[in-house]
């Protein structure tokens, strides 16, 4: 058990929910160009960092099954990161706290890996604007600079590049997650532009520039059939066809809306009273005892 008498800060990593996804292009290398509206939720990991004996290095200690502690977890590529950047260095123990399951397209280990560069930079005395901090961040992935303002965004570019977004309605969400995870690159690998998406490609209808700078897109209940659009629903549903039943049973609970985030598993449902959306996350776990449903909400609008 960590000792902390050696806590040095700790912060929640929040989970988010891409409410549109379009592919855009792609470029020569294989990457994807997007265009998305990603909101954070409540949902979040927990990230801490302890000082560590002299000579340990930088660790990662994390219970849950499957998640990677050692330098290949995104944590530790972005304390080191931070430590070139700002000249320094120190023996660090990572401790990750998880709630929101991996391989859900809910970003968890992109928010883990953000949380470590916000928590480093104040702890340093805060060398580094938040410009910077998302320079650093979009080194380590394309949705890690998210996670560093955690404001509702239009992402673009291969997600990197955020525009602000005002107003977003604040939805109550049940979140159901199959019990099974996805690789983003095995699901990219499945899109097709030709045979994939309708002919007709999807795209945001951004109203206006608003106050400071943000965008305005219509979020509320009424626009949700024109909003909700993922192009990476059909090709996960060809590797795990699963997915259309966990739709279909949030869409049973009574959701106003529902959609696969990111490149899946996890399904998500959006209410605006919260008796209805507790109702249908109980509703939902009590009749799938193997998926885990969390009831969340939308924060940052």
């Amino acid at each position: 058990m960590t000792d902390e008498s050696r806590l040095l800060a700790r912060a929640s990593a929040p989970a988010k929910l891409n409410l549109s996804l379009t592919i855009t292009g792609k470029r020569p290398n294989g990457y994807h160009e997007i265009e998305s509206l990603m909101v954070p939720i409540e949902l979040a990991d927990t990230i801490s960092l302890y000082r560590a004996d002299p000579g340990n290095g930088i660790s990662v200690e994390c219970a849950w099954p499957g998640v990677p502690q050692d330098d290949s977890n995104l944590v530790v590529k972005a304390a080191r990161l931070f430590f070139e950047k700002a000249g320094g260095g120190m023996d660090l123990l990572i401790g990750i706290e998880k709630s929101i399951p991996p391989g859900a397209g809910l970003g968890g280990g992109s928010s883990n890996a953000a949380t470590v560069l916000v928590l480093l930079n104040s702890l340093s005395g805060a060398p580094f604007d938040e410009a910077a901090l998302c320079g650093m961040a979009a080194r380590l992935g394309s949705d890690v600079p998210f996670f560093i303002s955690k404001r509702p965004s239009v992402a673009t570019g291969l997600g990197e590049i955020l525009a602000p977004v005002q107003e977003i309605f604040p939805y109550y969400v049940v979140l159901a997650y199959p019990g099974f995870g996805l690789a983003t690159k095995e699901v990219y690998g499945r899109f097709n532009f030709t045979l994939t998406r309708p002919v007709k490609i999807h795209r945001l209808r951004i109203l206006k520039d608003g106050a400071k700078g943000a965008l305005c897109v219509e979020t509320g209940p009424e626009h949700l059939k024109g909003l909700l659009y993922n192009d990476l629903e059909a090709p996960a549903l060809a590797i795990r066809p699963e997915i259309s039943a966990v739709k279909r049973a949030v869409m049973d609970a009574g959701a106003a809306g529902s959609l696969m985030t990111g490149s899946g598993s996890a399904v998500f449902g959006l209410f605006t009273d919260p008796e209805k959306a507790r109702a249908a996350r109980d509703f939902i776990g009590s009749n799938h005892e193997k998926w885990m449903v969390f009831l969340t909400r939308i924060t940052g609008g």
